[in-house]
């Protein structure tokens, strides 16, 4: 575990290994590649978002069950908190992909909708594209502190809130294929386990 910025950042680099990743990135390509990419939307808005409800039953489950149990094992390290996964997604962000700097714990349209999340994390499927980083703006401004370029089976973990708003940088070539998932602290909200 790396400490990027105390209690709020923390990289844990190689948490999967490679042959995972190559078989989820291979059942994604095989099974879920779509023709869809309006550079105007975000990949979830195009069926390019997989939850876990819709990942446990397929012949990866078993590999995306091992990454989910070992980036809720490096939360719980890395803010020695007890945590539960809230929501688990596996994100397709194709060439034009960007977004924004934002939170995930809710603004004030949709605050009830996203209030439990309390940290964020983020899996590189793979690294073998242009582009894409995440990138993390330093604390009440506009100014980008870190931006990280992608390890192939490396976990990236963030506070949800204001402290750590965050975005993708403009996907250049290839695809950038991530397993994100929020984090919660309230056991009434932990996603189900199926």
């Amino acid at each position: 575990m790396k400490e990027i910025k105390k209690d709020l950042i923390y990289l844990f680099e190689d948490i999967i290994e490679h042959d995972i990743c190559d078989r989820i990135l291979n059942f994604y390509n095989t099974n879920y590649t779509n023709g869809i990419n309006d550079i105007s939307q975000l990949p979830w808005f195009e069926e390019n978002t997989h939850y876990w409800n819709q990942l446990y039953n397929t012949p990866i489950g078993e590999d995306i069950k091992i990454c989910r149990d070992r980036m809720l094992e490096s939360c719980k390290d890395a803010y020695n908190v007890e945590c539960f996964s809230n929501v688990t997604t596996l994100v397709m962000w194709k060439p034009g992909k960007l977004m924004a700097a934002h939170h995930d714990n809710g603004y004030e349209n949709d605050k009830d909708i996203f209030f439990m999340r309390e940290y964020t994390g983020v899996l590189y499927i793979n690294d073998d594209y242009t582009g894409g980083e995440t990138f993390i703006l330093k604390e009440g401004t506009d100014e980008e502190e870190i931006s990280y370029k992608a390890k192939k089976g490396s976990l990236l973990l963030f506070r949800s809130d204001e402290t750590c708003k965050h975005g993708v940088k403009k996907v250049l070539k290839g695809n950038r294929l991530t397993l994100s998932m929020w984090y919660t602290t309230d056991k009434n909200h932990e996603e189900g386990k199926w």
